[in-house]
C-alpha cells in the first residue's frame, strides 16, 4: 500500500492522476479511481484531461455505490429491491409495535411520528457505523446510567426486530456496503486493477470493511489523505484515517509505503496562505504582509451578510468585477440564507443558495400537508388562522394575484 499525505494543494490527486495516465498510455493493467459520490463527475473530467481522453481503455472512475453495482451485477444481487424511505419507516413502525411490551424510554414509540423519524437516524447511524443489537444490548448492560440502559436496550430491541422483518421483506439500502464486502471476494471485478482512493477525510466503518477486503483480495492499493503529521492534533480525522490504513495493511502483511508531499503549491495571497499555514497552530508568526485576508467584526449575522454584500457591490461598481467571481461560504449555510437573500436583494446582487431545503417545507406542499392536518385536527383555528402560516397566505396571494 502507497499513501500519499500532504495538505490540501500540494499536489496529491495530481500525482495520482499522472501515475494512471502513464499506467494507461503504456496499457499496464487497469485503473480503479475510487471517490466519493460528491466527487465523481469531477475526477472524471480530470481524468479524462490528464489521459487526453484516451484513459477510458484502461482506467475509469467508481464510487463505493457503483462498485457495488458492478460487483453484485456478476455475482448476483444488482436486481434485488430496497426499502424505500417510506417504506424504512413503516417498517420501523411494525418493529416497534412487535417489541413494544419489552420498551421502557421509548414506549408508544410506534404512535409517534416525530419519534420514528429520529429512531430511523438512529438506525443508519448503526448500519453505517456496523454496529449491531448484541453490541448494544452490551452496552447497556454495562452502563452505569440507568436512563441510558434503558435507551440503548430499547434501541437493540428495536433493531433486532427491524433486520428480523427486512430479512423477511426487502433489505435496508444502508447494508448495501456490507453485502459489498461480504460478497467482493467472489468476484472477479478488481482482479488485474490496481485501485486509488482519493477525496476521503475519513472512511465509514463499512467503507472501511470494503477497503480491508480489498487488500484481503490482494488488490495493489493507494490512497491520498490530506493531514500534516507534524500536527496531528489539528489534521486529527486525516491523521487517524493514516492510521487506519496502514493499520490494515500490516494486517495483511503488506508493507507500507508513505509519500509525504508537504504543505501546498498553491500560488495564493501572502496573507491566506499564512492564515492556511498557521491560524490553528497554539503560536504564530507575525506577518509583514496581509494581502489577501480581510478581517470584519460584525455585531449579528445580517450585519455580516449586508458586509458581504455591501463589498461585493462595491467591488462590481468601482473596478469591474463580475457578481459570478464572488463566493460567500458559512460553515452551516442555514442560519445565514434568509439574511443573505434579503442583504443581497437589498443591494441588488443576483445570488444562489447551494442548500437543500425539506420539500414539505415548501409552500404548494405545505399547503396540502397542512389541508390535510386541520382534517385530522377537526379543524382546530390554530390550522385555519392565516395568521399561523404567512408563508401559505403569501404564496397563495400570489398564485392568486397571477
Amino acid at each position: 500500500m502507497r499513501i500519499w499525505t500532504g495538505r490540501a494543494g500540494s499536489g496529491k490527486t495530481t500525482a495520482i492522476l499522472r501515475e494512471i495516465a502513464a499506467l494507461s498510455e503504456r496499457g499496464e493493467g487497469r485503473q480503479i479511481l475510487l471517490v466519493p459520490e460528491l466527487n465523481s463527475h469531477l475526477m472524471e473530467r480530470r481524468l479524462a484531461a490528464a489521459t487526453h481522453n484516451h484513459g477510458a481503455r484502461t482506467a475509469e472512475v467508481l464510487t463505493f455505490s457503483r462498485l457495488a453495482d458492478r460487483v453484485f451485477s456478476e455475482v448476483g444481487g444488482l436486481a434485488q429491491q430496497m426499502l424505500t424511505p417510506a417504506g424504512q419507516l413503516l417498517t420501523l413502525q411494525e418493529a416497534a409495535r412487535r417489541v413494544q411490551g419489552g420498551l421502557s424510554a421509548w414506549k408508544g414509540l410506534a404512535d409517534k411520528p416525530e419519534l420514528l423519524q429520529e429512531a430511523l437516524r438512529l438506525i443508519d447511524e448503526c448500519k453505517t457505523c456496523a454496529v449491531a443489537p448484541e453490541t448494544l444490548f452490551a452496552a447497556a448492560e454495562e452502563s452505569e446510567d440507568a436512563v441510558l440502559a434503558e435507551k440503548l436496550s430499547d434501541l437493540a430491541q428495536i433493531l433486532t426486530a427491524y433486520e428480523r422483518l427486512c430479512e423477511e421483506s426487502l433489505p435496508d439500502p444502508r447494508d448495501r456496503l456490507t453485502h459489498l464486502r461480504d460478497r467482493l471476494a467472489e468476484s472477479h471485478t478488481l482482479d488485474g486493477a490496481a485501485v486509488y482512493l482519493d477525496g476521503f477525510l475519513g472512511f465509514t466503518v463499512q467503507e472501511s470493511a470494503v477497503v480491508d477486503a480489498m487488500l484481503a483480495a490482494g488488490v495493489p492499493l493507494s490512497a491520498a489523505v490530506t493531514c500534516d503529521t507534524d500536527y496531528p492534533e489539528i489534521f486529527l480525522t486525516g491523521c487517524k484515517t493514516v492510521q487506519r490504513l496502514t493499520r490494515m495493511a500490516k494486517h495483511h502483511n503488506q508493507m507500507v509505503e508513505r509519500i509525504e508531499l508537504g504543505e501546498s503549491k498553491v500560488a495564493r495571497p501572502a496573507g491566506l496562505a499564512a492564515l492556511e499555514r498557521e491560524s490553528l497552530l497554539p503560536v504564530r508568526t507575525p506577518q509583514e504582509s496581509a494581502a489577501g485576508v480581510r478581517l470584519y467584526e460584525a455585531a449579528s449575522p445580517f450585519d455580516e451578510c449586508e458586509h458581504a454584500a455591501a463589498y461585493i457591490r462595491r467591488k462590481v461598481r468601482d473596478e469591474g468585477a463580475r457578481c459570478r467571481d464572488f463566493v460567500v461560504a458559512a460553515r452551516d449555510i442555514e442560519p445565514y440564507s434568509a439574511f443573505l437573500a434579503m442583504a443581497m436583494a437589498r443591494y441588488d446582487i443576483p445570488v444562489f443558495l447551494a442548500e437543500k431545503p425539506d420539500l414539505l417545507s415548501r409552500p404548494p406542499m405545505a399547503l396540502v400537508t397542512n389541508a390535510l392536518e386541520a382534517v385530522r385536527n377537526h379543524f382546530r383555528y390554530e390550522d385555519l388562522s392565516p395568521v399561523s402560516r404567512p408563508d401559505l397566505r403569501a404564496w397563495i396571494g400570489t398564485k392568486l394575484i397571477n
